[in-house]
């Protein structure tokens, strides 16, 4: 389906209003704009959004290029290690087609994204040094392709915890896992990479990714060092599942499905989005009687996985954001995103004069809609909550 097909969509479907055109329908089918305006955000859209459709072969990556001209969107972000044929060595003839596609279509390029390093060998954590070398070729690569930002990722090794827990696999998965303030090693592991990124211009993006807090020890550790180096080659690129309030709702029907307790499911929601934490949410769930499922949804590997930062704490880390994976997961008819306020979230974008390059990130689990239509619904909703024009 075309963005033009799916605006004519949107507005045959609206019985709110009639005798007005698609743009006008879709104004009244999503949330109210918001009352200040004045942004200077873009559209982009992360390919690797379209990865149940590439890995079934229904969709090429020229196809996927195309699809997000059609969107009216203007920037393109690539996940390397899906996306490059011959990753990551390709050829010089991939890379003229691949920027030949980017022309053809008149997109600009946004973000080279890097794969995790973390357990790049299966029997083993990755050492700094083998990671800044996976890092290195992959800002090399980068280059090559003429992307500007370079999504990171690792910020915690094995070797900056404490010697408690070196040994015991449970507490140092959760160590690395939760992110804490930059160990020595991990500061230096990140100064060499910023240092190699100014030799070659490129801004590295660190991700703020679920679970982490952005007013927490590890954001700030981050944003002390920018401000030691005195850089322009660091900053972030803060992705919209910092804020989940709620879990989809195909993964609730899929818990019922399983045969878990409902009541027990929404004690176990109503206890994330009160911080109650993941030990003491199990303690409650096993004392109401639940079994497996319902333990393992209350765990850190459950819903305790996804984060729950206000809005407000944006301005925390505002003047660092290069740009922002619009993580979406769950659109409805009325084309608001259920698990995530988009609009409290752009509202504190244009409140700390975040102008920034807004790149889709699509991980929903409906078989409801392809891609294509999820990013239309999503794509819609921003525009109207930025007050930003439908092109039909």
């Amino acid at each position: 389906m075309t963005r033009n097909e799916f605006l004519k969509s949107m507005a045959a479907a609206s019985v709110a209003v009639t005798g007005v055109g698609a743009a006008a329908s879709l104004s009244e089918a999503c949330a109210q704009p918001l009352g200040k305006t004045n942004h200077n955000m873009k559209l982009g859209v992360s390919i690797y959004s379209y990865a149940r459709h590439i890995r079934t072969n229904e969709m090429t990556i020229e196809d996927c290029v195309a699809d997000i001209a059609d969107l009216g969107a203007e920037y393109v972000e690539i996940l390397a290690g899906q996306d490059v044929t011959g990753y990551p060595n390709p050829t010089d003839e991939w890379i003229d087609q691949f920027n030949s596609w980017v022309d053809k279509y008149g997109l600009k390029k946004s973000a080279y994204d890097l794969e995790s390093y973390r357990e790049f060998f299966h029997d083993r954590y990755i050492k700094p040094d083998e990671a800044f070398d996976l890092f290195a070729a992959d800002i090399k690569l980068a280059k090559r392709m003429g992307f500007p930002w370079v999504r990171g990722g690792l910020t915690t090794f094995p070797e900056d915890a404490p010697s408690d827990i070196q040994n015991d696999a449970f507490e140092l998965k959760k160590y690395l896992r939760e992110r804490t303030a930059l160990g020595p090693v991990a500061k230096k592991y990140l100064e060499r990479i910023v240092r190699h990124a100014e030799e070659n211009d490129i801004i590295i993006c660190q991700e703020l990714h679920a679970p982490v807090l952005l007013d927490s020890p590890h954001v700030h550790s981050i944003m002390d060092l920018i401000e030691e180096m005195k850089t322009q080659h660091l900053g972030f690129n803060l992705d919209f599942g910092c804020f989940v309030r709620r879990p989809q709702r195909a993964v609730i029907e899929g818990l019922i499905e399983q045969g878990a307790n409902p009541e027990i499911i929404d004690y176990i929601i109503s206890a994330y989005q009160e911080r109650l934490g993941s030990e003491k949410t199990i303690e409650e769930v096993k004392r109401m009687g639940g079994g497996q499922i319902e333990q393992d949804y209350a765990s850190d590997a459950g819903i305790f996985d996804n984060s729950f930062s206000d809005p407000k704490d944006v301005k925390i880390v505002a003047p660092y954001i290069i740009y922002s994976h619009t993580k979406f997961f769950d659109m409805t008819e009325d084309l608001t995103e259920y698990t995530i306020p988009y609009a409290e979230i752009l509202q504190e974008y244009i409140n700390n004069n975040v102008g920034i390059v807004l790149s889709s990130e699509f991980e929903g689990r409906s078989q409801e809609y392809s891609v294509p239509t999820a990013l239309r619904m999503q794509h819609a909703m921003i525009r109207n909550i930025l007050d930003m024009s439908h092109k039909v």
